[in-house]
């Protein structure tokens, strides 16, 4: 999986890196209970220091090493359990996630967009 993230200043800004996560989230629900699960598929960091003024947009290409097919291993309850991915009734619910590693700024910026995968 290869994107662009794209940047957009809302001040000048010195730039230090950026995490790009891929993340599958599943809903269980038994009886009366809903579980929400959250599992990182993949993940990059990009280095890449530079200064970006107020107002300044710029492109970062990335690129995902990303395998949804075949099987997930899970470890449960002291053993493995180990299921086809793709298998379930349920859709792929898939996110992907980029934040953005400003110097010298507490919470860093965060992004997010679900995506969907056409064979």
């Amino acid at each position: 999986m290869e994107g662009n993230v794209i940047i957009t200043a809302q001040s000048d800004q010195k730039l230090k890196s950026v995490k790009i996560k891929l993340l599958e989230k599943t809903t269980t629900t038994v009886k009366n209970e809903t579980r929400e699960q959250t599992r990182e598929v993949a993940s990059v960091a990009i280095d890449t220091l530079f200064e970006i003024k107020d107002g300044e947009s710029r492109a970062i290409l990335f690129k995902l090493p990303v395998n949804l097919s075949g099987k997930a291993s899970l470890d449960l309850f002291g053993g493995k359990l180990e299921i086809s991915i793709g298998s379930s009734s349920q859709p792929l619910v898939l996110e992907l996630v980029a934040t953005v590693d400003l110097e010298g700024v507490t919470l860093d910026p965060t992004a997010s967009k679900y995506v969907r995968f056409m064979n």
